[in-house]
């Protein structure tokens, strides 16, 4: 994964109608471009942090996602631990549905995850394969 160089918006939600979104409950590394497609047929909203990281060109390239929760959780342990990144010490959304009301983030100050309620304005850091 690259990991884009800036936080995409600092005040995201995941998705103001998270149970139109099937699937996206995958946390594993690898999940996260499914899982944000998922979100994006569920939820096209323009401020959810999946179309946010869908719509964003970032040093030529295009093909941004939301993180699942493994994936950013390493993110946390092998980018922003050794200093890297410039991360804010906030919760960052992960693609990772917990249930229809709430979903994964990872916050930046511990590296742990736990859920919110997916109308709750988060951080979103998008990531890309290579």
């Amino acid at each position: 994964m690259v990991v884009c160089p800036e936080d995409l918006d600092t005040d995201a939600w995941w998705c103001s109608s998270g149970n139109n979104v099937s699937g996206a409950s995958d946390a594993s590394i690898g999940a996260g471009l499914t899982n944000t497609n998922e979100i994006l047929t569920g939820c096209g909203e323009p401020l959810s942090a999946a179309k946010i990281c869908d719509d964003a060109t970032i040093g030529g390239y295009s093909d941004w996602y939301l993180p699942s929760e493994d994936e950013l959780k390493a993110v946390y342990f092998k980018v922003h631990q050794k200093g890297q990144g410039n991360f804010a010490s906030n919760f960052y959304w992960t693609s990772t549905k917990t249930n229809s009301t709430t979903a994964q983030h990872v916050r930046f100050d511990n590296g742990t995850a736990g859920f919110s309620t997916m109308t709750n304005a988060h951080y979103v850091r998008g990531v890309r394969n290579f």
